[in-house]
């Protein structure tokens, strides 16, 4: 994202202008239906998830090896039958292989980095008639994981 807007920006712009900036800045498919003051908080919450997402890499990237000799327990819940029964996070350049379902000891870093990854699922919006009318995304945690910290 080249360009950053404030929310009273954002309202001040139209819908079709709104819709593209959420198409070209933040890879959201914006039901046209929707009416602005949605498209305006849809494109906030893209803006806020896109600043909580750089602020978690940087951390990650300013990880020291003190970080690393901190260790803390952690579960990642066993996946469904298509899965692969491990993860492996991938920090600057180093792959930790963990298994699923069971207890592990990983650095600190490690751990805030698998809670914080996200996928987009896309949920149904309906109308009053409960009719389909288009699909909104919402980021979910990719993992489930459990720490003791």
């Amino acid at each position: 994202m080249s360009t950053k807007y404030t929310k009273s920006q954002l309202s001040s712009l139209t819908e079709p202008e709104l819709i593209q900036i959420g198409a070209d800045d933040f890879n959201l498919e914006i039901d046209e239906s929707m009416g602005k003051d949605e498209i305006v908080e849809e494109i906030w919450q893209a803006m806020k998830a896109t600043k909580e997402n750089k602020k978690d890499a940087e951390d990650a990237i300013k990880a020291t090896p003190s970080d690393e000799k901190e260790k803390v327990e952690i579960v990642v819940t066993k996946g469904d039958k298509n899965e692969p029964d491990y993860v492996a996070p991938a920090i600057n350049g180093k792959v930790w292989r963990i298994k699923r379902g069971e207890k592990v000891n990983v650095p600190k870093f490690v751990a805030r980095h698998l809670k914080s990854l996200s996928v987009t699922v896309y949920k149904d919006v309906t109308d009053s008639n409960g009719k389909v009318i288009g699909r909104k995304p919402e980021e979910v945690a990719r993992f489930n994981v459990q720490t003791n910290f």
